[in-house]
């Protein structure tokens, strides 16, 4: 049987339930900018709101906690702007996609 999504998020600490928020919040935020550009201009070129760029704090947690399963995640879609998203990645990753090991803890 399936966890319901009450099960699967009770799982998760604080900090992970912060990320998963601050995600949920930004795709709403782009969610309705997609809907106001299409009911007043049929649409837009810029369809998504710009991200923050979250202290270096949450930098690390954000990647820790979206990069945890070893696939690329771009973190914009997490809410966060594009230099910080692509400077992370690059910091966790190696020109071929291979993960760096950057603390003991991985």
């Amino acid at each position: 049987m399936m966890a319901s999504e009450w099960e699967k998020l009770e799982k998760l600490s604080k900090d992970e339930l912060i990320i998963e928020l601050v995600k949920a919040r930004w795709e709403k935020r782009n969610l309705q900018k997609v809907l106001l550009d299409l009911a007043g201009n049929m649409g837009s070129y810029s369809l998504f709101a710009e991200g923050g760029v979250p202290s270096k704090e949450w930098q690390e947690k954000i990647a820790k906690y979206v990069f945890i399963d070893d696939n690329y995640h771009n973190l914009q879609e997490w809410g966060v702007d594009e230099e910080t998203s692509d400077r992370l990645y690059d910091l966790h990753y190696d020109e071929d996609g291979t993960r760096r090991k950057t603390d003991g803890s991985d």
